[in-house]
């Protein structure tokens, strides 16, 4: 009897193992991308709607991604998120706070490296925009000041 159970619990173990081990690339992660470098131009940088997800004194950046290769639009795997009217934030999705935009010279009209980046494996976010020569760590320095 008590060989049956201590079978029958390894048999339960190995079972969550599998299961846990079988899922782990397909539940958030890890992923892998595909990227596609180009430069972002910035549309707008305005006051942010204070109803919106905000740091204080929030800026809303709208960018457009230009791709490096035009031909690259063709090879999209996910051809419907669109390139343009992009918004770029910072945290979970804030706003970024206004002294951090200027510090990083995103202002209107601005042109910045960017890589679009295509999931290929896992299950995490299937497009997002990488900005490589941005500082993406000291906008929390300005955010949540008084």
């Amino acid at each position: 009897m008590v060989k049956a159970k201590l079978h029958f619990g390894v048999v339960v173990l190995i079972m969550v193992a599998l299961m846990f081990g079988a899922c782990s690339d397909t539940v958030g992660g890890p992923c892998e991308y595909m990227d596609i470098p180009g430069i972002a131009r910035v549309v707008s940088a305005n006051e942010a709607n204070p109803a919106d997800f905000n740091c204080k004194n929030a800026v809303e950046v709208i960018f457009d991604f230009i791709p490096d290769d035009p031909a690259a639009i063709d090879d999209y795997l996910f051809p419907t998120s669109k390139d343009t009217g992009k918004r770029l934030t910072v945290g979970s999705g804030m706003n970024p706070p206004k002294t951090w935009v200027l510090e990083q010279g995103l202002t209107e009209g601005s042109e910045h490296s960017c890589i679009r980046r295509e999931i290929t494996k896992g299950t995490c976010t299937p497009v997002i925009f990488h900005f490589p020569d941005i500082d993406m760590n000291k906008w929390e320095e300005t955010c949540f000041e008084e």
